[in-house]
């Protein structure tokens, strides 16, 4: 079984890779057109995205966090830094 938002970022990303070819998206679009719907669906994402971690930092116990330890912390502290400085490398090596 698929979650349904695996098959809505497919469906999207389609969209968005088949309206960027060509000169005209879908034969009967502006590109300004195009254009204007890319940029509003980026903001919608962005304000659902901040939305979505805000909901998660509200629902985040502190005494239940207390209670885990300081073990997995560290862990996503080292995950983090770690994803964060090969990000660091290949960007500064590739540009």
């Amino acid at each position: 079984m698929i979650p349904l938002f695996v098959v809505g970022f497919a469906c999207m990303s389609l969209l968005r890779t088949v309206g960027g070819m060509g000169d005209t998206p879908f034969d009967f679009l502006e590109p300004e057109q195009w254009e204007s719907i890319v940029d509003y669906t980026k903001k919608t994402a962005e304000i659902c995205v901040a939305i979505a971690m805000a909901a998660v930092g509200l629902g985040t116990s502190i005494k239940s966090l207390r209670s885990i330890g300081l073990k997995p912390l560290a862990v996503g502290l080292f995950s983090a830094l770690l994803v964060g400085g090969v990000s660091i490398t290949l960007i500064t090596r590739l540009y």
